[in-house]
């Protein structure tokens, strides 16, 4: 993602030393490839953390980046950091479902607020669940959504749709292997369709635009 044409933000997780968890982690690049900033992330946690997703913001001049955090031994929580265009921290929110929760995606929606595509683990079923996060521009939640599913579920990738919905794409366990999973939902998160696609061989959804 870049900001003004300017600075490019690249996001990612970086392991200090071996045998060592994880950090989330940003690059910032000029469009000339010069590196310009470089960042870690939550460096005192002893659990670690990840980044899986990152875009511009409008109104900041900066980057939105979500992942995952562990919040103890056994639980993982949704991460989301606000940044300026050089990676500082504005400011950075968790947000906690289940045992295990990370996001997947996150944009910045047309009402200057933002939507975080996640997956959440369902203790019912024993499987991953898809999750979305509506959040004011502060990163105070506005709703959430759960997608209860019996199979497994993932979502890779969401974006706003031009009547103020919502599209996204991952996958989805079915009886004969892995199907490409597209949903479509309204401005609060319910449903309008679903679609399975080459449900007889796996196949994986990664991006919609």
């Amino acid at each position: 993602a870049s900001v003004n044409n300017a600075i490019y933000g690249l996001t990612g997780s970086f392991q200090p030393a071996p045998f060592m968890s994880g950090r989330a982690y940003f690059i910032g690049v000029l469009s000339n490839g010069i590196l310009v900033a470089n960042k870690v992330y939550n460096d005192s946690f002893s659990i670690g953390s990840g980044a899986t997703a990152i875009n511009k913001t409008s109104n900041s001049n900066g980057f939105i980046i979500a992942g995952a955090i562990g919040t103890s031994s056994s639980t993982v929580d949704i991460y989301v950091l606000r940044t300026n265009a050089y990676g500082d921290t504005l400011c950075t929110r968790t947000y906690d479902k289940s045992t295990s929760d990370a996001a997947m995606d996150v944009k910045q929606t047309t009402d200057s607020n933002f939507i975080i595509a996640a997956i959440t683990y369902d203790t019912t079923v024993y499987k991953n669940n898809i999750y979305l996060i509506k959040t004011d521009a502060a990163g105070d939640t506005l709703w959430t959504i759960k997608y209860f599913y019996p199979l497994h579920q993932v979502v890779y990738s969401i974006d706003q749709t031009t009547d103020g919905g919502y599209i996204m794409t991952g996958n989805t366990d079915n009886s004969n292997g892995r199907s490409l999973y597209l949903i479509k939902a309204n401005d609060i998160g319910d449903t309008r369709w679903t679609r399975m696609y080459n449900p007889n061989i796996d196949n994986y959804g990664y991006y919609v635009r």
